[in-house]
């Protein structure tokens, strides 16, 4: 039979291995909840984007009605002086659609600096959606672009007039000394913003996106501050995007 002290001295180390157990156990818990409450780590970022990055669009929306009423459609951009490819090849007016509606290809049209006022097609697509951005050419080969065969802009001076059903709902004029902003050969022409009035110098800008090799310009974009979008399809995906891009400056620190 065992002596008092023997039990005593198995009792010490029973106590002792249950604590320890306790202890271990209690860690093992804590660590799976610490590691349950952590945030997943999200991706590398790189240095954030201008906060005029140009826009994601919508790639399609449904046409569900046509307007009755003129709509808002701006000519954003103009291309006259290219220099890598040929005027025919490389010239284009960029337009955007900011009513709520879709609108007929076939409704418009472009008064050119010629006197030409030449209808707009798009074989692949007859309707400009809402908050599309569409590019007119004289290119034949352009198949997803507005085709305007007869389309020849000068590189001095010039005014368009963008027409729906006859009826002018917007015009781009540019003039090619000062104090009106000088559109260097193979660089674009940029509305500053959707509401300026084209027939004023300060309603563009010479573009800094670099296109093809020397070129700059930014066919198929926009770059205008969200507070310029309201009431346009436009406004979500702007404020979307200055989101993200106030969430990744937060994520990287400030820029340098």
């Amino acid at each position: 039979m065992a002596s008092i002290p023997t039990l005593r001295l198995v009792a010490l180390l029973v106590q002792g291995l249950l604590l320890f157990l306790a202890i271990v156990l209690a860690l093992t818990a804590c660590g799976r909840a610490t590691t349950t409450s952590q945030v997943p780590p999200g991706p590398k970022l790189g240095r954030p984007d201008a906060v005029r990055a140009p826009l994601e669009l919508p790639a399609s929306v449904t046409v569900s009605t046509l307007p009755e009423q003129p709509p808002r459609i701006v000519i954003s951009e103009l291309f006259v002086d290219p220099l890598v490819l040929d005027d025919r090849a490389g010239e284009y007016i960029e337009m955007v659609n900011l009513s709520p509606h879709a609108v007929r290809v076939s409704d418009l049209s472009l008064s050119l600096p010629s006197g030409t006022v030449a209808p707009l097609d798009r074989a692949h697509d007859p309707v400009l959606h809402p908050g599309e951005v569409a590019i007119a050419t004289a290119r034949t080969t352009a198949v997803q672009q507005i085709h305007v065969p007869v389309m020849k802009l000068p590189n001095g001076a010039g005014r368009i007039e963008l027409r729906w059903r006859n009826r002018v709902v917007d015009v781009a004029q540019w003039y090619g000394k000062k104090p009106w902003p000088k559109a260097h050969p193979g660089w674009s022409l940029e509305r500053t913003r959707p509401d300026a009035d084209g027939q004023t110098r300060v309603a563009w800008r010479a573009s800094l996106t670099q296109m093809r090799v020397i070129e700059r310009g930014s066919p198929g974009q926009v770059q205008w501050p969200c507070a310029t979008l309201t009431n346009t399809p436009l406004l979500a995906a702007c404020q979307a995007r200055a989101k993200d891009q106030l969430h990744r400056r937060k994520a990287c620190g400030p820029l340098r």
